[in-house]
């Protein structure tokens, strides 16, 4: 039987290679092929993702078909499939694409726990994406919806809506956005890919969101804002959220976002809010996003003065 001195004394000398990539790789691999240790797999692994080897693609494999045999005993919250799926993608390969269908599907239930393999089915979508487009669009489309979303992560269905607006199939999202779907994160998602909107489903849309005092669906509802050619609309929205707001994480973000896309107007909005606010995070942000405007006499102006409030 295995002891944990045993695994100790393998990953260190593992480590102890971190000198010599190639030799690494080769004990690396000797271990992925040999060892059934969820530690000392899991180390094999990290330095086959730094480090890829196509000769590693077979044993990938079979640690993978073992794991998955009995996932809630030999691979509990499908960690190790996900970090196998996660070095298949840098090189992948059509002979795969059952593997990573099959991937998709995967839910496994631990006691006292929800679904715990959102993170497999994820990089299995993303995979499949990369050989099938059209058959990830529909596997997506299912996960977009599915019940069994990862409440912390939003995964897969994060991952899904991304790989939809990607191929530009923006019906889901704007099905998930107007509700059916009730994931922040997801929504959040949902409303960064529909940049293409109709201008007219626009208002619509931002009316739905706009009171909503969830920070991560107010960050996706400022990026569909920002990024839309009707965004601009939108404008007094905008001043008022910042003017308004006691969210100062959101209102960082969307300050920065605003310089960052370089919107003259906005960061004029900026520039004339800086002169009246009074919350001292809210003016740190300011000054934080101004800072980054080159060569513009009125934002540098601005600065100073937000600088000269704030103090040291």
């Amino acid at each position: 039987m295995r002891s944990r001195g045993q695994d100790s004394d393998k990953i260190r000398r593992l480590e102890a290679l971190a000198s010599a990539p190639e030799g690494q790789r080769a004990f690396a691999l000797q271990l992925l092929d040999a060892e059934k240790g969820v530690q000392v797999v899991q180390a094999a692994l990290q330095v086959l993702q730094d480090n890829p080897s196509r000769d590693a693609r077979p044993a990938l494999l079979r640690q993978y078909a073992f794991r998955d045999t009995d996932g809630n005993r030999r691979d509990p919250g499908g960690y190790i499939r996900t970090e196998i799926l996660r070095i298949l993608r840098q090189d992948v390969r059509h002979e795969e694409l059952p593997l990573f269908e099959r991937a998709t599907w995967t839910y496994e239930f631990m006691p006292g726990h929800d679904e715990v393999c959102s993170s497999v089915r994820a990089n299995a979508l993303i995979a499949l994406n990369e050989v099938e487009p059209t058959l990830a669009a529909y596997h997506a489309v299912r996960l977009l919806t599915d019940r069994h979303t990862a409440r912390m992560s939003g995964e897969p269905a994060v991952t899904a809506a991304r790989i939809l607006a990607s191929q530009s199939r923006h019906l889901p999202l704007y099905g998930y956005a107007v509700g059916a779907g009730a994931v922040p994160e997801v929504i959040a998602e949902c409303l960064r890919g529909l940049a293409v909107l109709p201008s007219t489903l626009l208002p619509p849309l931002v009316e739905t969101y706009r009171n909503t005092d969830d920070e991560i669906v107010l960050i996706g509802l400022f990026d569909l804002i920002l990024s839309h050619p009707a965004g601009a609309a939108h404008r007094d929205f905008v001043r008022q959220f910042l003017r308004e707001t006691t969210l100062e994480d959101v209102h960082r973000y969307v300050v920065t976002a605003i310089v960052a896309r370089r919107e003259q107007d906005l960061i004029g909005d900026l520039v004339d809010l800086a002169r009246s606010e009074t919350n001292r995070r809210k003016r740190e942000n300011l000054l934080e996003a101004l800072s980054l405007v080159p060569n513009d006499r009125r934002v540098a102006a601005a600065a100073r003065q937000l600088r000269a409030l704030i103090g040291p």
